[in-house]
């Protein structure tokens, strides 16, 4: 009983900060056309879309392991417990790294507002895309609290996706936001400090 309320909370910590953080699907939307607008490149707009798509499955394979329907590898409930804690504060960190760090400046898509500028203190000076280090984090810790077949791959594409986004995205900055050359040869590292 304790392994589903603390997954069940988790599910719904995940829904509801995935529907705050991209305003009901709206700004997924709108930054999927945006991207493709401001970039013309097609395949950051699948992308996207498929990342989308994953989180829509993610949400259905972490209730229906909760629920039960799904297998879960794991069973030690205070593993799952500490994993689930740690995801929300991973959350409430990437949340939090957003608003404090980026504001204006962040948006689902990857273009560069008028008036950006980069950020180098806090996470940024550590790692070049913090937000989708902390993304990789919780879905990896997915993998442990939940530890389903469904939720183990769907979370793998994730992961492999942010690492794939990462890159472009420093490509398009690279070449497109002043100073970025600099910043990169100051923080190393695009996503695990020391590592990569």
């Amino acid at each position: 009983m304790t392994v589903f309320i603390v997954r069940m909370v988790t599910s719904v910590i995940f829904v509801i900060s995935i529907a705050v953080y991209f305003k009901g699907g709206k700004s997924v939307v709108d930054d999927i056309k945006e991207s493709r607008r401001t970039t013309g490149k097609t395949y950051i707009s699948v992308l996207i879309l498929f990342m989308t798509m994953d989180v829509m499955a993610i949400i259905a394979a972490l209730l229906f392991t909760s629920f039960g329907f799904f297998t879960s590898l794991i069973s030690n409930v205070y593993l799952i417990t500490a994993s689930c804690i740690i995801f929300v504060i991973f959350k409430s960190l990437m949340i939090l790294t957003r608003y404090m760090y980026l504001g204006r400046n962040w948006n689902a898509n990857i273009t560069i507002n008028d008036d950006a500028q980069i950020v180098t203190n806090g996470p940024y000076n550590m790692v070049r895309h913090p937000i989708y280090t902390f993304s990789i984090i919780n879905y990896s810790l997915f993998c442990i609290s939940f530890a389903s077949l469904p939720v183990l791959i769907l979370s793998s594409f994730m992961i492999i996706s942010y690492f794939v986004l990462c890159n472009i995205e420093d490509g398009i900055l690279d070449g497109n936001l002043a100073g970025y050359d600099e910043y990169k040869k100051s923080v190393k590292y695009k996503l695990i400090p020391y590592i990569y």
